[in-house]
């Protein structure tokens, strides 16, 4: 290994540590590959060389280990220089490469710097080598650099589009979930009480409902950072859900084990934790190809920033390389091959713990394997949430005309139906513009209007806004499955919603 000498000549005592340039040094003479390194060493430069002189060990060195450049004789017997520079081209794309020979042509100078060479010294003149090595290190940082930039920016416009989608097909999604949840409370009031097995597929569908609304709140939160609605969290009963589904779903192999100590409740989104959880135990499953132990635990840690709940989920597997564990977190990152894996997992159970306040981490365990932390804080005593309201006792209407819009028809009929068996009298529009003709066609003073956000021709903030003029006096309820625009600070109705969300909503708005 060369190192730089101390300042004023003094070797007595250790210099600061410093990364040694890695060279690989293409080269059938071990003589010459000697005084090259002599010169680097009196010259300064801090570096290890690892010297290769024939194709086989080239790649082999390539493949196994890294470098920071290579550096290559032009003459090598039954091959050449320019063999080299088109192996390196081809396994290490970028890779500074620096020709060292004691003759080159303009014309062959020429044509290895325009195949990628980044530059050439000749032998008789090995004092260019250090600057010729150090402007490649440089050039090739920059370019790394900007790379780098193509890539953040290329991300970032990926996640922008995938904002976007997000929230069209969110907007869809809950306009077909919608009528699925309240046909289900429809048909559930038609149910005769000893029609169990009707009313256990009943149940089955609208858990099927709500999972898939609670997917599109993922997708939400993934692309625009969009917060769900937190509760109490029994970790304990997540744990043990998550559980069971590895169980089930794992290879027989892999054995799950579980610990849960008995902890402070958390507040937060339970599908979303649920989420981070099985993105957690999908990775470990991922990491023991040939079997082993997924483990959660849970314990209470009291931090400098106050009392959390610790979720760990380790698995038995190869560990992160130190390499990797600053990217594992990079949204479509993957070590995975392609079509085995999106990138998504890490990076989105990542902004779903900062969503709950909480924070990962990453250890590779002596004994083999790895363990992702997961610290939630613990939840501040809160009362109870109140209990869903069963259909039959959902507040009712006293008469009061409600206009329904929404371009959905059969979240509007559906809604109609429901609100007219309720005692209320209904209008019905397609679309802001619809509903203010509506309006002005039936002279009637209209009490609370239910719109959709997302409409064609007028949507519904534009509608809210006209409705100050025409009918200053009735109550304006927004529908959405996206997040509002922050300006509006009325009362929200999210789709999916059910008939008792749509009555207790519209009650709770006509009566502040």
């Amino acid at each position: 290994m060369s190192r730089r000498p101390l300042p004023g000549g003094s070797d007595s005592m250790p210099e600061d540590p410093i990364s040694p340039i890695r060279i690989l040094h293409v080269e059938d003479v071990a003589a010459d590959s000697q005084l090259v390194a002599e010169v680097l060493d009196s010259q300064g430069l801090v570096c290890e060389i690892e010297r290769v002189d024939h194709e086989p060990a080239l790649r082999a060195a390539l493949l196994e280990r890294g470098f920071d450049i290579v550096i290559s004789d032009f003459s090598l017997p039954g091959w050449s220089g320019m063999d080299a520079l088109r192996t390196v081209n081809e396994l290490r794309p970028g890779l500074p490469f620096v020709f060292v020979s004691g003759s080159i042509g303009e014309d062959a100078a020429i044509d290895m710097l325009r195949r990628g060479a980044t530059d050439y010294v000749l032998k008789e003149r090995l004092t260019r080598l250090v600057p010729a090595i150090q402007r490649a290190l440089a050039e090739s940082g920059e370019r790394r650099r900007r790379q780098e930039a193509e890539a953040r920016l290329l991300r970032a416009q990926r996640l922008e589009s995938i904002g976007a989608m997000a929230g069209g097909i969110a907007h869809d999604l809950n306009n077909v979930l919608s009528p699925i949840l309240m046909s289900v409370e429809v048909m559930r009031r038609r149910l005769s009480p000893d029609d169990t097995r009707t009313a256990a597929l009943l149940d089955r569908i609208e858990s099927s409902a709500k999972r898939g609304a609670d997917m599109v709140k993922q997708i939400l939160l993934f692309a625009r950072g969009s917060e769900g609605e937190h509760q109490s969290v029994d970790l304990r009963q997540l744990l043990a859900d998550v559980v069971r589904l590895a169980q089930e779903t794992f290879p027989k192999s892999i054995r799950v084990l579980a610990q849960p100590e008995q902890v402070a409740p958390v507040r937060g989104d339970a599908t979303q934790l649920h989420q981070v959880l099985l993105n957690l135990c999908v990775n470990a499953r991922d990491a023991m190809p040939q079997g082993g132990t997924l483990r959660l635990k849970t314990e209470l840690r009291d931090l400098d920033a106050g009392r959390y709940v610790c979720i760990s989920v380790s698995d038995d597997g190869e560990g992160v390389p130190e390499a990797l564990r600053e990217r594992i977190f990079e949204p479509f990152f993957t070590t995975k091959p392609p079509g085995l894996g999106t990138g998504l997992g890490l990076s989105t159970s990542l902004a779903i713990v900062k969503n709950h306040r909480g924070f990962m981490s990453l250890e590779n365990r002596r004994e083999g394997g790895s363990t992702f932390h997961v610290h939630l804080p613990v939840a501040e005593a809160a009362a109870a949430g109140a209990p869903a309201l069963p259909f039959a006792d959902a507040p009712a209407g006293r008469g009061e005309l409600v206009l329904l819009v929404d371009d959905e028809e059969m979240i509007m009929d559906l809604a109609r139906e429901t609100l007219e068996a309720s005692g209320y009298r209904v209008l019905c529009a397609r679309n802001g513009k619809q509903a203010l003709e509506v309006l002005a066609g039936s002279g009637l003073a209209v009490d609370a209007v239910v719109t959709d956000l997302s409409m064609p021709v007028m949507d519904g903030l534009a509608l809210i806004e006209a409705l100050r003029a025409v009918a200053p006096g009735a109550r304006a309820i927004l529908s959405s499955g996206q997040e509002p625009p922050s300006a509006y600070d009325g009362p929200l109705l999210r789709k999916p919603f059910t008939v008792v969300e749509l009555l207790s909503v519209l009650r709770r708005t006509l009566d502040a």
